[in-house]
């Protein structure tokens, strides 16, 4: 026993060793998560200023001036603190990589994955609690209905987000320092909330389109198929933006959606409480941006802002302080940690 427990130990230890090929991978993939959560961050902050002065568009960046103007609150700061920490770490171990200096540029960019993996876990249980909020608002005008093939996508949507939950109970449920797979369980969970928002749009506006206008109930042509078939895969976000733009605009369907639904939601490990009465209106254009992985039009790019942080462009926004959120998160009894939260409704 004593020589198995050895051997584990010096698996442990000596199984990724500090070269510059896996340094380059970490790198790599610390990029590509900063691109990913910044999409998601950026449109989960609230905006601050007026769209048309955030960014210079002959350049297509964002004016330091205005976003050091902005002025985050509790909840807003600890996103983008987070995110300035991990974007920092990765930074100081790059800078360490060129020097080659493997040994000192392997624990920057180690905590910034550690920054990374406790952005990406709360941002996808904010997140996911916005698409079942979404979902319950759609379900709620489309379940009395006749509509079945609304409630097939509807189904389709619910699926889905039961998909992103279990995602979150495998990264939570992931070893402490399985950060390369919580990362990636979070962020298959993301993507599953996102489609899941892509199928109750496209539920909520099939409900309003009446049976004449839709195709399924006429006849069509083998031509006019195909050709709506190809139309469709053009530039499927462009097609649904303009529709819901036309609904939305004729008052078939609200533009903005209220968070106070009554619904029941699962336990979850970090138990993200949801305030009912104070958080925003969801804006349903913004949450088909966000469903296809954009940053909308009113939100300033995070991984911009922290980029002007660090080469001192900018001294960033105002943040308040985010210490009362911070132990908030931290003063979970550890018996709700070791649990499994449950996906689906209680």
């Amino acid at each position: 026993m004593k020589f198995l427990f050895y051997l584990i130990l010096g698996l442990n230890l000596f199984s990724v060793p500090l070269t510059e090929e896996n340094l380059k991978v970490l790198m790599k993939e610390n990029k590509e998560h900063l691109e990913f959560v910044n999409v998601v961050i950026s449109n989960m902050i609230k905006p601050q200023a007026e769209p048309d002065k955030l960014v210079n568009y002959e350049f297509l960046k964002i004016k330091p001036d205005i976003a050091s103007k902005r002025v985050l609150d509790k909840n807003d700061s600890y996103y983008f603190t987070k995110f300035l920490e991990s974007n920092m770490g990765d930074n100081d171990g790059a800078m360490l990589y060129l020097k080659a200096d493997y040994e000192n540029a392997y624990r920057p960019m180690k905590q910034a994955r550690e920054r990374l993996k406790e952005l990406y876990e709360d941002s996808l249980e904010r997140h996911n609690e916005h698409t079942r909020v979404l979902l319950t608002w759609v379900a709620n005008r489309v379940i009395k209905s006749e509509d079945y093939s609304s409630k097939y996508l509807l189904k389709l949507a619910f699926k889905q987000l039961a998909v992103a939950e279990d995602f979150y109970s495998l990264g939570w449920n992931q070893a402490p320092y399985q950060t390369r797979n919580k990362v990636t369980h979070y962020r298959e969970g993301i993507q599953a909330s996102r489609f899941a928002r892509r199928y109750a749009l496209i539920a909520i506006m099939n409900y309003k389109t009446t049976n004449d206008d839709k195709t399924i109930y006429r006849k069509q042509s083998l031509s006019e198929l195909k050709n709506s078939i190809n139309e469709g895969q053009i530039n499927d976000y462009e097609y649904l933006k303009t529709s819901l733009r036309n609904f939305i605009e004729n008052k078939y369907i609200d533009a903005k959606i209220s968070t106070n639904i009554t619904l029941e939601r699962p336990p979850t490990a970090m138990g993200y409480e949801f305030k009912e009465n104070t958080a925003q209106k969801l804006d349903l254009m913004e949450m088909l941006d966000d469903a296809y992985a954009l940053i909308t039009y009113n939100r300033i790019s995070v991984l911009d802002e922290t980029n002007n942080i660090i080469k001192k462009e900018s001294p960033g926004p105002t943040l308040t302080d985010s210490k009362e959120v911070k132990e908030t998160k931290e003063s979970k009894p550890n018996e709700t940690k070791t649990t499994s939260p449950t996906k689906g409704t209680k």
